[in-house]
């Protein structure tokens, strides 16, 4: 090779065909983003029909239709992963903008993760609790639910588990609701959750106010878009409900363990302020997830009425019941571009060795 030595180019080459080898391997780690790109994105569909994916079923609730309330313009607002220390904040927005309650899905461990913060985090779901009359009782200042105890896959003992710390901490409080981390259950642990009298709550219109790179500007602008089209299909990057009907209602997941709904977007205001005027700007009424649901019973089989309340997507693995379909599609990107860097890397190796 012109301008390079033999032992140089030797040199070269031979770490070429190590990354090459390497990133490959790294691709092959990641499988996901092969079977998604055979699967296609048909209704984001798994692959292979490893799952059983059905688009109206009586097994969570994710939007206020159903019972009634099909066309009416109710909104939900939804805080996963607290408490911590946005939690505070984003009530006493609620509070200003007169739109509780909302409903906190907490994370049983967070009491033992910052065990500087357990103190003020108890303090937390206590006024979470409180009605504006100094009552404690189910109808408080906010639905305080259950989101296990680590954000992981979870088990019935994870579920008990939140759920007794949670009463400890509130003196008696049951909680009602449950969703689980990432949207993903299987029908044996959703069968469970029924038993112990619990109701499980998707959403039908997610922020992803998690992602690093994702601007509140168009989280804002989302919203806007939804409560002036209640009818248009989820964006494509809502994995959870890319491909299902919206019904007019919604139910909206955030997270209070982020801080984008603190964040001031043009007009000066928060993010969660300026997004509850967005929303009832279109007519919208922010209500309890109680008055959501009202009248609706716990469901027992699955459904195939298109009008059902409990409608959504079961992801179920009939092969390996802990493989998480969340989890294929989060390592997809990755593995994709190990198996790039990999292909690269030995092409430019070829070239190395024809032209020396």
């Amino acid at each position: 090779m012109r301008g390079m030595t033999p032992p140089l180019c030797s040199e070269l080459r031979r770490l070429l065909l190590r990354l090459g080898i390497i990133s490959l391997v790294c691709s092959l780690l990641r499988p996901g983003w092969l079977l998604v790109s055979c699967a296609g994105a048909e209704n984001n569909a798994p692959p292979g029909g490893q799952f059983e994916l059905s688009f109206s079923s009586d097994t969570f609730v994710r939007d206020c239709a159903g019972a009634g309330r099909k066309n009416e313009k109710l909104f939900v607002l939804t805080f996963d992963d607290g408490p911590f220390t946005n939690t505070a904040r984003i009530m006493d927005i609620l509070d200003e903008k007169n739109a509780t309650p909302a409903t906190f899905f907490v994370i049983g461990s967070q009491f033992v993760r910052w065990p500087g913060l357990a103190e003020e985090f108890e303090g937390l779901i206590r006024r979470m609790v409180v009605s504006n009359g100094g009552e404690e009782g189910r109808i408080g200042r906010h639905i305080v639910a259950n989101h296990g105890m680590d954000n992981e896959e979870f088990t019935l003992d994870d579920v008990e588990a939140c759920h007794e710390k949670i009463k400890s901490i509130t003196g008696g409080y049951e909680m009602e609701y449950f969703r689980p981390a990432r949207g993903a259950y299987t029908i044996e642990k959703y069968s469970e959750l029924i038993e112990r009298n619990y109701k499980m709550i998707m959403w039908n219109l997610d922020i992803q106010d998690w992602r690093a790179e994702k601007r509140p500007e168009r989280m804002l602008e989302e919203v806007r878009t939804a409560v002036h089209n209640p009818t248009l299909p989820p964006p494509e990057d809502d994995s959870a409900n890319f491909g299902l009907p919206r019904r007019g209602s919604y139910i909206m997941l955030a997270h209070d363990y982020h801080d984008k709904m603190l964040q001031i977007v043009p007009g000066g205001q928060t993010l969660l302020a300026t997004m509850i005027d967005v929303i009832r700007n279109a007519g919208y009424e922010i209500v309890s997830l109680d008055d959501c649901l009202a009248g609706v019973a716990v469901p027992e089989s699955n459904s195939t009425d298109d009008t059902a309340n409990w409608v959504g997507e079961q992801r179920v693995d009939e092969q390996e019941e802990d493989w998480d379909w969340y989890h294929l599609q989060n390592s997809s990107s990755s593995g994709r571009t190990s198996f790039l860097a990999g292909l690269l890397s030995l092409i430019a190796y070829c070239s190395l060795a024809h032209l020396s």
